[in-house]
């Protein structure tokens, strides 16, 4: 058995049935994934897309997290989700370090706007969770990210040349360039590239 209650062990071991840890058979049969599984993890990653694009649409300085979350939990249903387990929006002050919930907090210009939707796609889940900026490009958020992205970048580039005492780190001579997180122009901005997460329970 991979997974129940406590009570139920209890139950099966006064009936005397002989229980084993299946847990990591489990585990390893879910990483194989049929066509029917990956096209359903993707419908439901597609879903929180256009979620997403309408949260981009509603993001502007005055509204406040808990109608953001309303909002995601509504098109989500419309577009037919199972079950919507729980919505993360965080903004501002509260993003560091950021709580797994929301409030009626009121985003203000130029914060940092951080969600994450978690819900079930004929039992496929997500865990997408995407990071916005409500102003203007230039902002602090957006620097902040740039120089994260770009050391990132850094080092994924120089993570397979390990030191040595006979050979020295080769270092390049200018950062990698940072074209690709650039922000679209507009008062409403995407600060970071997407994270996604699927899984079956």
């Amino acid at each position: 058995m991979d997974f129940a209650e406590v009570p139920t062990f209890f139950e099966l071991q006064k009936q005397q049935i002989d229980i084993r840890d299946g847990q990591q058979v489990m585990l390893d049969a879910r990483q194989i994934k049929s066509r029917d599984e990956i096209a359903l993890l993707s419908t439901a990653a597609a879903m929180v897309d256009g979620t997403y694009a309408d949260i981009a649409e509603a993001l502007r300085p005055g509204v406040r997290e808990n109608e953001i979350v309303a909002l995601a939990n509504k098109r989500l249903y419309e577009m037919g989700s199972d079950d919507v387990e729980s919505i993360n929006a965080v903004s501002g002050e509260r993003c560091n370090p950021h709580p797994h919930n929301f409030s009626d907090r009121m985003i203000r210009p130029g914060e940092q706007a951080f969600f994450d939707i978690m819900h079930s796609y004929n039992g496929y889940r997500t865990c997408y969770y995407r990071c916005f900026v409500v102003g203007r490009a230039g902002c602090l958020p957006w620097k902040r990210t740039r120089g994260c992205a770009a050391g990132a970048r850094r080092s994924s580039r120089s993570w397979p040349r390990r030191r040595s005492a006979r050979s020295p780190a080769r270092r390049s001579a200018s950062p990698p360039p940072t074209s690709r997180f650039r922000p679209r122009t507009g008062s409403k901005i995407t600060c970071c590239p997407r994270w996604i997460g699927s899984s079956r329970r």
